[in-house]
């Protein structure tokens, strides 16, 4: 996860607590709680008892409402009830707020990017980044793109092709494309895509909902919400249909991993019509160099039935 890079928490640290702070100060720290909850991320300084290093407490939250303000307030009392000290609070908003009023009861903050909350009493600041802000803020002829506005564009799902072309060499962007690519893997461009078509699809499920949420019960809403329940569960259907590929990836790929020797071996290993020591059978086999690419007799259990089932259905289709 990008927030969880030692690089980027020196960047927030230096951003909301201040440029004095020596880097690798902060670490990522446990972010569940005693009443069963957890927070997405959390940092606090390895100097204990330090009250000018506060804990710092990042939300990523697609809306914003009174309902996710409240939750803020609980997370940040059990942050103040393990450290006794108030946290920065800072609400990475990746799509907007619930109502254009609710939105009028944050503050811009000094610097212009960031919107913050009242929280005397529950938090020493909180602030939030939101996409708007970031757009409007890089948008507006800045000679600079400071490093909380260039974290902006990746934590509120905006893209480098929609980046001011004076802009693309910010070192801070720089960075986090260096972060990102060490996090994925070859098949970077499948995730990447994967990733998109998800986010794409949660964004249109969430849309229907408020649809349906806000439409009054009189006959003509009716009609509307009937189309939009029926547009609904065909993205619940898109999603489930995705799932399943997924998992039948993965069997796939598990499949693959599975040698001639290994199945002749459980095969003249087995008894006809008893049931099959799989410990027995996998730490046998291990013994022999076999099984190379499994961890444990389950996963050894699985793949072997797996490949029963296809050769069962192929079988069928003859």
């Amino acid at each position: 996860m990008v927030l969880t890079d030692p690089k980027i928490i020196n960047l927030i640290v230096c951003s909301l607590v201040g440029p004095d702070v020596p880097a690798n100060t902060y670490s990522v720290a446990q972010s569940e709680w005693a009443d069963g909850t957890r927070s997405d991320v959390l940092y606090a300084s390895k100097i204990e008892k330090a009250e000018a290093l506060p804990p710092i407490l990042i939300e990523s939250q697609y809306y914003v409402d009174q309902d996710f303000m409240i939750r803020l307030i609980s997370y940040s009392s059990n942050v103040y009830k393990r450290y006794k000290v108030l946290p920065i609070v800072l609400v990475i908003v990746t799509k907007s707020f619930s109502k254009a009023s609710f939105k009028n009861e944050f503050n811009t903050s000094s610097d212009g990017f960031l919107l913050e909350a009242s929280c005397k009493f529950w938090a020493k600041q909180c602030f939030l980044l939101t996409a708007d802000a970031v757009s409007n803020y890089s948008y507006g002829g800045q000679a600079a793109l400071g490093p909380m506005v260039a974290l902006g564009y990746f934590t509120t799902h905006h893209t480098l092709q929609q980046i001011p072309s004076h802009h693309c060499a910010n070192p801070t962007l720089k960075l986090l494309l260096t972060i990102v690519k060490g996090l994925l893997s070859d098949d970077s461009d499948e995730v990447i895509r994967k990733s998109s078509t998800t986010y794409l699809i949660n964004q249109i499920k969430r849309s229907l909902e408020h649809i349906i949420a806000d439409s009054p019960d009189d006959s003509t809403n009716k009609k509307i919400k009937t189309y939009v329940e029926e547009g609904l569960l065909s993205i619940e259907q898109l999603q489930s249909d995705l799932d399943s590929n997924d998992k039948d990836n993965i069997e796939e790929s598990t499949a693959d991993m599975y040698t001639a020797e290994d199945f002749q071996f459980i095969e003249s290993f087995s008894k006809p019509g008893k049931n099959k020591n799989w410990k027995n059978i996998f730490n046998e086999g291990k013994k022999q160099g076999l099984f190379k690419s499994y961890k444990s007799s389950d996963t050894l259990k699985s793949s072997y039935y797996h490949i029963r089932r296809r050769k069962e259905q192929k079988d069928n289709k003859k």
